[in-house]
């Protein structure tokens, strides 16, 4: 009777999902014959074809062949988990896909993966659940502490996910855009380790063997991903890309390495907040530095363990936290919202030229003497300049709210010593690519999207030790990229700059130092982006500034 009701629940979610008798492998061998993976791990399958894509055209070639393996039927004592009316998925784990083979778990089999192996599980969490907990077993592998960040159990769009970087495990709950987290600091046993995490009862809360290891203030339930895609809330073991990890500071894939079972969805929070002791309720671990990641800073704690909603954040900003981590953690939109944003300078000098000037064509200029909360002012082209080291953040006074219909933005750059220890810098723009420079593998890019349209021109350009005139212009019938005067590259275009519209205020502020992983997969990039050098005079003009004859 059991094993009828755990087909119902997940047939009512998961179509292609197929329910087994026993507790073997079910169609694994039959999966085998029919996708040889032996050139490749299916790690690096997913990764290359994503998550949604790949199990889409497998389920419909009949090579995905997910079977249930037989509840425990109550052979198993406690601790061992088991289904109650409160439980919505059950998986004994005692099914290999590809990967993996079975070892003693704590209730019957479990599934070992090795570093770079996969574990698809038949859930596709396709449910809004206003209240729940997720849990399951682990064991560490003997190489798990080999890397110094791990995936455990989740689905590719971190709606649910957990996974331990540095000694700290963290429990995700991404809604659209938004990346809530809870982390904590976790010694695993080299034995079962049960974990969990839960919400709806006031709280997002992380727990270990049954005790508390983080929680935050939390009204919201589950909501899936629902962009269409049938797989992307498909839950995985053993594989997570880069994506959707920037709230809590991960911006690369990981693997795991251990042994999983018991995994069990509820409908009710299961730990009781009753017996915590007040003054470690919060206990959110700030993110420790990583010393082979020089993009790594810490987050405060309150920072850390508070809805990126809540405004009452912005007064007590610790200063000491980088801009850039901030930014990433709360999103710009978030954070400008009650924050003062830079005034955009003005210098009574007068600079000869090559010094750019203020004339009737100039919608914007910015002699960049201002300083927001990182940086330190330098001698520039005219007057002071702004300098920033890798990871500082230099947020402008303009919002580029403006449709331009022709157009050029220039600006002077000057490298820093470390400006190379990248292969790839983010220069100047908007977090959108609306308006946007970079520095890639020796090229200058130059990127102008519109929406969902990734314009972009590029070129080979070194850049001088000293001052260099960067620019960007539209509206002549091409789009161009220019350094010291001189073109480095130009396509043809026609259109003109638009604005993003989706009515996020900040979206279109043009920033020196940080970029985020977004809109930038048109020039092949996906993950974020740091600056390391000095900028002076901003100009943005409503012509093309630069003659584009040879």
């Amino acid at each position: 009777m059991k094993q009828k009701i755990l087909c119902s629940l997940i047939l009512s979610s998961f179509v292609f999902f197929a329910c087994s008798s026993n507790d073997s492998a079910g169609g694994t061998e039959q999966a085998l014959d029919n996708f040889n993976n032996s050139n490749t791990t299916l790690w690096r399958t997913l990764a290359t074809e994503g998550v949604p894509e790949y199990f889409e055209s497998a389920a419909e070639e009949g090579k995905f062949d997910v079977s249930s393996s037989a509840p425990s039927k109550g052979r198993c004592k406690a601790p061992a988990l088991k289904m109650d009316d409160n439980t919505r998925y059950f998986d004994e784990l005692e099914t290999i896909y590809l990967e993996g083979e079975l070892v003693d778990g704590v209730c019957g089999k479990a599934l070992l993966l090795k570093d770079g192996e996969v574990a698809p599980l038949g859930v596709n969490l396709i449910d809004s659940m206003k209240a729940g907990t997720v849990e399951f077993w682990f064991r560490p592998g003997e190489d798990f502490y080999e890397a110094s960040a791990r995936t455990l159990l989740g689905n590719d769009g971190a709606r649910v996910h957990f996974f331990y970087k540095n000694g700290v495990l963290f429990f995700q709950k991404n809604h659209a855009d938004i990346h809530y987290f809870v982390n904590g600091a976790v010694t695993f046993e080299n034995d079962w380790n049960l974990v969990a995490g839960q919400w709806g009862d006031g709280y997002m809360s992380l727990w270990v063997n049954g005790k508390m290891i983080a929680r935050m203030i939390h009204e919201h339930g589950y909501v899936p991903s629902m962009r269409d895609r049938p797989f992307e809330n498909l839950l995985v073991i053993g594989f997570k890309s880069y994506c959707c990890m920037e709230g809590p500071g991960q911006y690369e894939g990981m693997t795991t390495s251990g042994a999983f079972d018991q995994f069990r969805i509820s409908n009710i929070p299961r730990y009781s907040m009753e017996n915590v002791d007040e003054e470690d309720s919060l206990n959110v671990i700030p993110l420790e530095e990583d010393p082979s990641d020089d993009d790594s800073t810490d987050i405060d704690v309150d920072m850390v363990a508070t809805s990126p909603e809540d405004s009452t954040l912005l007064a007590d900003v610790d200063t000491s936290i980088s801009l850039w981590a901030t930014f990433d953690f709360m999103g710009m939109d978030s954070y400008f919202k009650n924050a003062d944003l830079p005034e955009v300078s003005t210098y009574s000098g007068e600079c000869e030229s090559p010094a750019l000037a203020k004339d009737e064509n100039t919608l914007y200029m910015d002699e960049l003497e201002t300083i927001y909360r990182e940086g330190e002012l330098v001698d520039g082209v005219c007057g002071k300049a702004i300098s920033l080291k890798d990871g500082e953040v230099a947020p402008l006074g303009i919002n580029l709210l403006d449709s331009i219909e022709a157009g050029t933005v220039e600006f002077w750059f000057r490298p820093s010593s470390d400006f190379a220890k990248k292969t790839v810098r983010t220069i100047l723009g908007n977090d959108g690519s609306r308006v946007q420079f970079l520095y890639q593998d020796g090229q200058l890019v130059f990127q102008k999207n519109h929406a969902d349209i990734h314009y972009f021109v590029r070129g080979e350009a070194v850049l001088d030790s000293g001052w260099n005139l960067i620019a960007g212009q539209w509206g002549d019938g091409f789009m161009s990229i220019w350094l010291n005067g001189e073109k480095v590259a130009s396509v043809p275009h026609v259109q003109g700059y638009v604005p993003a519209n989706r009515g996020i205020l900040f979206e279109n502020l043009l920033m020196i130092g940080y970029k985020s992983y977004c809109c930038m997969e048109g020039v092949g990039l996906h993950a974020p982006l740091t600056t390391s050098g000095a900028y002076d005079q901003l100009r943005i003009s409503n012509i093309s500034r630069y003659s584009i004859a040879e």
